[in-house]
């Protein structure tokens, strides 16, 4: 009955189209619900719309919606896809755009469900970005970054290890009108199961006026380098569809190793022990960007009087399979300075692009 009035649609016929689709309707209404009916009730409803009965395609589509819900949520993502190409053939886009989404979704959860532990070995992945953040109006600042990142996953252990250097530019200052500064991080975890794991990390700083040493305008050179490992227990509570995409939280105790030179004079040089809680996640999507994190509150325990935050925030959006558009923020704090003066809160915002190997 659907053949002879999608016939009659495209070339003149002597049958009434109207008539043939109300019979299509009660002939695609007795059938039982199966895969077949969605396929009938898509059809028809497409039918109905070229002929004009807006209101019967919708009500056809409405029946269709019924038979995926009905489905087994094995079944309904793909069902789902194509209940979305039929109301975006209808002219429906915002519900064809609802649909494929919720078709995507199903993918996502049932592509997690999949992964099974101890997870595949990847390769190695690599990345290599260059930066620059600027700001002017009486003076001028400007921040270059070079930035290095490396991930590799085994069965039961990943690394990852995430470096930038970057030169500060400052027109206000006398002397030292560029300053470099370099921080990173390298993590090592081992997998008990799917979420727990152990791990270590190691944090470096150097020249961060935040950590160790004011950004002066003197001309003696100022040196800091900060150290810190960390062995502890983490968990992921949540994982993507690959190994490499997750969140998680870590809680750890180990040594800083903290030196600062300022004006040829040493302030600081000594081994602290502390404790942190750091909270990580590595390409998170987010629509069609990936979301990358670290957090990190750290305090002596020896003493519990000062406080150290870390947050690097890295944004990517792909613009080819190689490359990304990347934002990155990293704030560094301390609550209490090394000297009155100094700063406590150090910013640093950059974006530029970002290549994959």
């Amino acid at each position: 009955m659907l053949d002879r009035a999608e016939l009659c649609l495209s070339q003149p016929c002597p049958l009434a189209v109207a008539n043939l689709l109300v019979e299509g309707e009660a002939a695609v209404a007795a059938i039982p619900q199966s895969p077949q009916q969605l396929a009938l009730w898509l059809r028809l409803a497409l039918l109905q719309g070229r002929h004009g009965v807006s209101d019967l395609a919708q009500a056809s589509l409405l029946h269709a919606r019924r038979s995926v819900e009905a489905a087994s949520v094995a079944r309904r993502e793909a069902l789902l896809l194509r209940f979305g190409l039929a109301y975006a053939e209808h002219g429906e886009e915002k519900q064809a755009g609802r649909a494929v989404a919720e078709s995507e979704q199903l993918h996502r959860a049932a592509a997690e469900r999949t992964i099974s532990f101890p997870f595949p070995e990847g390769k190695l992945e690599g990345r290599v970005g260059l930066a620059m953040s600027a700001a002017t109006y009486e003076e001028t600042t400007a921040n270059a970054v070079a930035s290095f990142d490396l991930y590799k996953q085994w069965p039961r252990n990943d690394f990852e290890v995430d470096l930038f250097v970057s030169i500060n530019y400052d027109s206000s200052r006398d002397f030292n009108l560029t300053w470099p500064i370099s921080q990173g991080f390298a993590v090592y975890r081992h997998r008990l199961d799917r979420h727990n794991f152990l791990f270590i990390d190691q944090l470096v700083a150097v020249n961060d006026s935040t950590f160790s040493t004011q950004d002066d305008d003197d001309d003696d050179g100022d040196v800091s380098v900060l150290f810190s490992t960390l062995f502890g227990y983490g968990y992921n509570f949540w994982q993507g569809a690959d190994p490499s995409s997750f969140q998680a939280v870590q809680l750890g105790v180990g040594p800083r190793y903290e030196y600062a030179e300022i004006n040829l004079t040493r302030q600081r040089d000594q081994v602290d022990p502390i404790a942190a809680l750091v909270y990580r996640s590595r390409d998170v999507p987010i629509g069609p960007a990936k979301w990358s994190q670290v957090f990190a509150l750290a305090t002596p325990v020896n003493s519990f009087d000062e406080a150290f935050l870390w947050s690097s925030t890295r944004l990517d959006w792909p613009i080819t399979r190689q490359w990304m558009w990347t934002n990155r923020l990293s704030l560094r704090y301390r609550s209490r300075s090394l000297e009155a003066g100094f700063k406590r809160l150090n910013v640093i915002l950059s974006t530029g692009l970002t290549c994959t190997f």
